[in-house]
């Protein structure tokens, strides 16, 4: 049996939308019979294009968590212009 509450979450995102702390926000609403992520939590950030990070949660508020993505961990060709900054 699939432990699910140990595996990896994925959200949808939009890297335009880092703001001025390097984070982005994220809904935690559709993540059905789950508990939302926790700060330090470690989850992956992928967009329309396929392109994807590995994020921490850095602050968890209700039905939504900021997240800060890990350059380190980018695939899908070149970095957004955000990651550079």
């Amino acid at each position: 049996m699939i432990d699910l509450q140990s595996h990896e979450i994925v959200f949808r995102v939009d890297y335009d939308l880092v703001d001025d702390d390097g984070c982005i926000r994220v809904s935690t609403r559709f993540t059905p019979g789950r508990m939302p992520p926790a700060p330090g939590a470690r989850v992956y950030l992928l967009d329309d294009a396929g392109r994807g990070c590995v994020g921490v949660i850095e602050e968890a508020l209700g039905t939504h968590a900021s997240v800060r993505p890990d350059w380190s961990t980018w695939t899908g060709g070149r970095l957004p212009a955000i990651a550079t900054r």
